[in-house]
């Protein structure tokens, strides 16, 4: 988590532009603003901030929000990768509710934690 930590603060200094990466737990994971046709397709019916594909090693942000909440979605996405990369969210008592207030708990606290305040 240190290097996530490091790493968080190096890019919200300023709100810059998301990286192209990050790697999390030991594992390169792909940062992109373009989805796939069959991950639109499958989740059509949500209005889509963030995704995390664990078979592609992938995180997707969508381009069509603040960059704030760019940076926000980052985070929580991050949290889903953390919990797959260290094997949590393969524990069947880490049901879906626990898994996603864990998740938005851990990008609230990155987030305000290391981002600059006016």
């Amino acid at each position: 988590m240190v290097s996530i930590y490091i790493g968080v603060f190096c890019y919200t200094r300023g709100m810059k532009k998301l990286p192209k990466s990050y790697t999390v737990l030991g594992q390169k994971i792909k940062i992109t603003q373009k989805l796939e046709p069959q991950y639109l397709d499958r989740y059509a019916e949500y209005n889509l901030y963030g995704l995390y594909m664990h078979d592609k090693l992938e995180i997707y942000v969508s381009p069509d929000q603040s960059l704030e909440s760019q940076w926000r979605t980052l985070f929580h996405e991050l949290g889903h990768a953390l919990c797959y990369r260290s094997g949590l969210a393969f524990d069947d008592q880490f049901r879906d509710g626990l898994h996603e207030q864990l998740v938005e708990l851990y990008a609230n606290f990155i987030y305000e934690s290391f981002h600059d305040k006016k």
